[in-house]
């Protein structure tokens, strides 16, 4: 039983990194701002809708990502790229295409 908790924790701890990186924090406020700014104030519409999105995922080639305007005022998101899936903003890894957050219209 000690060596599996032991196991466990070095999985944790080496993929630490990958799942930090899957994940960013916002509160609602940084939410309703993202949506408002890269959704609303978007030209192309409601975007691609036959794409699945999901955190941790890799975006598909075919999504056409915009770099996150430095004028939005939600601190950390520029290193980021978007696209507007349906009714969502998906925040994207650059390099990696992966997903880091899908924000919907708050109600």
């Amino acid at each position: 039983m000690k060596r599996l908790s032991l196991l466990a924790v070095a999985v944790v701890f080496a993929a630490g990194p990958a799942l930090a990186q899957a994940i960013i924090e916002l509160n609602p406020q940084q939410e309703t701002t993202l949506y408002t700014e890269l959704y609303e104030g978007t030209t192309t519409g409601s975007g691609s809708t036959d794409v699945m999105v999901s955190v941790g995922k890799e975006i598909p080639e075919t999504v056409v990502l915009k770099p996150v305007p430095r004028t939005v005022k939600v601190e950390g998101v520029t290193k980021y790229r978007y696209a507007v899936v349906g009714q969502q903003v998906v925040l994207v890894e650059p390099e990696s295409r992966k997903i880091v957050r899908i924000i919907k219209k708050s109600n």
